[in-house]
Parts: structure tokens; C-alpha cells; sequence
């Protein structure tokens, strides 16, 4: 499960990064913002084996202070393309929290 989440991930990324450059800054905003929600859900799985629905991923996100505020800040705001280009910046730092060790496997 886990390695279809990263899947998604990246897809969601990849899709919004092609928006932005057909400067679809909305739809660019609404994919990034999946992807982001999707790091939190691949964090959320691998330390409860849970899959979370996005309206409650917050809640389980202590232990990620800083994904939980990307998701608190981002949740509540209009894709513009400021907006998506700051999500995108956010993104590629938590990719890395992408390849941590699993328990999965």
C-alpha cells in the first residue's frame, strides 16, 4: 500500500508541475495539494497501518509538526500561482520524508 501512496505522490506532483508550466495555476494548486496530503497519509500509514481520509489526516499528524501546518495553511487557501509555487517549494522538502525507512516490507 505504501509503495502505491509514493506512487501517487509523485504522479500529483508531476501533474502539478505540468500545470504550472501551462500556467493552470488552480488546477496545479489542487494537484500539489493532493500530493501533499498523500505525504501526510504515507506518514500516517506507516505508523498506524491506517489509511486516513484527508478531512482527518490533522489529527494524526503530531508527531509532523510541519506537515500538519503545510496542510493547516494550505487547506485554507486559493490556488493563485504564488500559492502553487510556494506549495511546490514546500513539496520538495518533504519529499525526502518519502524515503524514510518502513516498517513495511
Amino acid at each position: 500500500m505504501e509503495e502505491e501512496l509514493i506512487e501517487k505522490f509523485n504522479l500529483y506532483l508531476t501533474r502539478g508541475k505540468r500545470l504550472m508550466e501551462e500556467g493552470r495555476y488552480e488546477e496545479a494548486y489542487e494537484s500539489l495539494l493532493d500530493a501533499l496530503r498523500t505525504v501526510g497519509a504515507v506518514l500516517v500509514y506507516r505508523d498506524t497501518g491506517m489509511l486516513v481520509p484527508h478531512t482527518k489526516l490533522v489529527g494524526f499528524l503530531g508527531k509532523y509538526p510541519c506537515i500538519k501546518d503545510a496542510l493547516e495553511k494550505y487547506s485554507k487557501l486559493t490556488g493563485s500561482e504564488e500559492t502553487a509555487s510556494s506549495l511546490r517549494e514546500e513539496l520538495e522538502k518533504f519529499k525526502g520524508m518519502m524515503s524514510l525507512p518502513s516498517s513495511e516490507g
